[in-house]
């Protein structure tokens, strides 16, 4: 399973376990959920890494997967982070 401080950190977010909803955190937090579920599907299992429930990550993942679709520009741009790892 791909590790979540591990795509935290290559992608250059640092610590995103924090109880923080300020600024992008919480976008970056939703992209790095999103790559999780892409690679390995479980929201349990990404929620325990992350520090979250597992609806947490259920909603946060259709949270950016809409905005991702709709063309939000920070989405795509934060997404771009996370894929050139």
């Amino acid at each position: 399973m791909t590790d979540f401080d591990k795509i935290c950190n290559d992608a250059g977010f640092g610590d995103l376990k924090v109880k923080n909803r300020k600024g992008d955190i919480p976008l970056k937090r939703q992209a790095v959920w999103c790559k999780m579920y892409m690679d390995f599907g479980n929201y349990r299992q990404i929620g325990i890494q992350s520090g979250r429930s597992h609806a947490t990550v259920m909603q946060g993942v259709r949270r950016f997967t809409d905005l991702f679709n709709t063309g939000d520009t920070k989405a795509i741009e934060v997404w771009e982070k996370i894929e050139k790892m």
